[in-house]
């Protein structure tokens, strides 16, 4: 993630919060976000608010032809995308490198915990697995998208 310079006003909000034991959001440093999920009425969705943050999640799934070399796994793909409605420095059509680390970090967490058995999406190898998909769409940015993502995925 690239790295933003602080005005000095914003770095003495931050100094001035910390000193009072307060999180820059108003939260005590012990104090979590509220979390509400809420399933979506077709199958494979969930909407997810963590604090500001809203996200929908739509997980599908299709069949596919599996990947060579790997001729007994299905596929993951994970995407997430954002409107300059869920933040008004987001571009249309434009992914932001906040996001891209966001879906990097998201395929990689639910790969790497086995959260999703690749192995057990093969229905024929080397002719037919499962194609998992999971899309997030940021609705409302209010900080924390990596958590609420990783809740609704």
């Amino acid at each position: 993630m690239s790295a933003s310079v602080a005005s000095q006003s914003e770095q003495d909000f931050v100094r001035n919060a910390a000193k009072e034991d307060k999180r820059v959001d108003g939260r005590g440093l012990l104090d979590h976000r509220k979390v509400r999920i809420s399933l979506g009425a077709s199958h494979g969705t969930a909407e997810v608010q963590l604090g500001a943050t809203r996200v929908l999640a739509c997980v599908t799934c299709t069949l596919a032809r599996p990947l060579l070399g790997r001729p007994s796994e299905g596929t993951l793909n994970v995407d997430v995308v954002a409107s300059p409605l869920a933040d008004i420095k987001f571009e249309a059509g434009r992914l932001p490198e906040e996001l891209r680390d966001v879906r990097v970090a998201l395929h990689n967490s639910l790969q790497r915990s086995k959260a999703v058995d690749l192995e057990s999406l093969c229905l024929i190898p080397s002719k037919q697995v499962l194609a998992i998909r999971v899309v997030v769409r940021l609705l409302d940015h209010g900080g924390a998208i990596l958590d609420c993502a990783s809740l609704a995925a």
